[in-house]
């Protein structure tokens, strides 16, 4: 269904890619091309879940962070080797989370906030979005420009998280598509897919 929702969405490579969704109770993880899905695997390391069990201070200690990538690190160690086999050409990465990391890069570009189907944004940039976003309270998240107020706790979470899968697997960036799992839904429900 992710795949399905970024063939619609942008344009695919041959080689293959890898599909991220990051949702509240689960990180999605799937290989493959624009024609057909290699594997996929969804791990119970969701923004959501990781804030709710590890995350009980604004801001975020030093120690949370740790736990998070911990977490993450652990549920990846399986999947390592499958995953480093099909050298991604490409990291597309979908939800929330995502969406949010996109309006603040394109804000802190100076760009606004575009329509634009994809915004790629280097492995770099967003560990350093994500420094920022663990450092600040609260209110100093909100007042930063592109943060919306239903993401602005999670935030530092997901960044972390993100952070840490682009580095554990090598990744330079990030394509963040705007397209995920529900529009994919959708374009097989009413055959599109």
């Amino acid at each position: 269904l992710l795949f399905t929702a970024f063939r619609r969405r942008i344009v695919l490579p041959d080689e293959p890619c890898l599909g991220v969704d990051l949702g509240g109770g689960s990180l999605e993880l799937a290989a493959g091309d624009a024609h057909e899905i290699h594997w996929e695997i969804t791990l119970p390391v969701g923004v959501t879940r990781l804030h709710r069990e590890l995350v009980k201070r604004d801001p975020m200690r030093p120690r949370e962070a740790r736990q998070i990538r911990k977490r993450l690190t652990e549920a990846l160690k399986p999947h390592r080797k499958k995953l480093s086999g099909f050298e991604p050409a490409l990291s597309i990465v979908a939800g929330g989370t995502a969406r949010a990391f996109a309006r603040l890069a394109e804000e802190r570009r100076g760009l606004g906030q575009s329509s634009s189907a994809a915004v790629v944004i280097p492995v770099e940039e967003f560990g350093e979005m994500t420094d920022e976003l663990v450092a600040a309270t609260h209110d100093e998240r909100l007042a930063m420009p592109g943060i919306r107020k239903n993401r602005a706790d999670l935030l530092p979470t997901g960044g972390v998280l993100l952070t840490t899968l682009a580095e554990t697997l090598g990744f330079d960036s990030y394509t963040v598509c705007d397209w995920g799992l529900r529009e994919g839904v959708v374009l097989e429900a009413i055959g599109l897919d």
